[in-house]
């Protein structure tokens, strides 16, 4: 059986390979103004990798949601299932990139798929954990 330690691990790795994909298109990455990004490297720059500390916040976050670990598994779970998909469209669609068009692929997670019977507070925190 899969640990929350190795969907914790998988969701950094993703959300990583995410981050580097989508900075391959800056333009179409929000900076902290709101503004978008002028080039990849000011993007990359501009958004740091996961870091153990997130995976503890993580951690702590879904120890605090009242929730058993195996829905803490599906829920990561499904996270990175859905990170996947948007990691393998953006790759579909980098050719887009140089027309300066917005791609067809999601910027973030689908909480409302995900999310199950976790509270949208819970959800939330998860979210600022890694952003």
């Amino acid at each position: 059986m899969t640990s929350l330690d190795e969907v914790l691990q998988e969701l950094a790795a993703l959300r990583n390979e995410n981050r580097e994909v989508s900075c391959a298109c800056p333009h179409q990455v929000l900076d902290g103004s709101g503004d978008v990004f002028k080039s990849e490297m000011a993007c990359l720059a501009g958004s740091d990798p996961v870091q153990d500390s997130d995976l503890a916040c993580i951690e702590d976050v879904l120890a605090g949601s009242g929730r058993t670990t195996e829905q803490h598994l599906a829920l990561i779970q499904c996270f990175n299932d859905e990170m996947s998909a948007d990691i393998e469209c953006k790759r579909a669609h980098l050719d887009s990139c140089a027309d300066q068009q917005f791609s067809p692929c999601s910027d973030d997670t689908d909480t409302d798929t995900c999310g199950g019977d976790y509270s949208q507070d819970t959800l939330e925190a998860l979210w600022i954990c890694t952003y």
